[in-house]
């Protein structure tokens, strides 16, 4: 393996293993717990209090707290037109397409082999997650297919541009 290879397994492994910030466990056992349990160290009581308590009383003084550096209530909006036309046209030249049926652009990369693939995508979540933006993505062998959408705003924003713009440059350098 060249040094390239084992540094991408590396960081692989970094991402998965790292504590989380959200469960002080590792990235893969947060992963899969219920979305209620993710949340409750962001989201907690005024002034204190239990979950149960916060149910009896219908939600009433509860607040959510940053998260990561980003507010966890933040709204993101949808492409408008001039925006659209503007941000939208240099990935579509670069090869990233429309999804027939719904606001979101779609790209299937494609390298030598599974840890150069994977490798990729380890450095394209390490973006994601800096940026709270999350890519639906499938990985078979050397290809990975990614779909992004920002699911806030139910369409296309400046998050999906921004992701799509950083993947593209991604590629370009795991290509070299």
């Amino acid at each position: 393996m060249d040094g390239s290879k084992i540094t991408a397994l590396v960081a692989v492994v970094i991402i998965f293993m790292a504590p989380s910030k959200v469960s002080g466990t590792c990235f893969a056992a947060s992963v899969f717990r219920p979305i209620r349990h993710r949340l409750l160290p962001i989201c907690r009581p005024a002034g204190g209090g239990s979950f149960a308590a916060f149910r009896q009383a219908g939600g009433a003084g509860w607040r959510q707290e940053s998260w990561r550096g980003f507010s966890t209530r933040m709204k993101v909006a949808v492409l408008n037109e001039g925006e659209r036309a503007e941000n939208l046209a240099p990935l579509l030249k670069g090869g990233w397409m429309l999804v027939e049926g719904r606001d979101a652009i779609k790209k299937d990369f494609e390298f030598s082999d599974f840890v150069s693939a994977f490798g990729f995508m380890a450095r394209c979540a390490l973006h994601a997650e800096k940026a709270d933006h999350h890519p639906e993505w499938f990985n078979v062998y050397n290809k990975v297919a990614v779909t992004l959408s920002t699911h806030e705003c139910d369409g296309l924003s400046s998050r999906d541009v921004a992701l799509a713009t950083q993947m593209d440059r991604e590629y370009e350098t795991a290509k070299k």
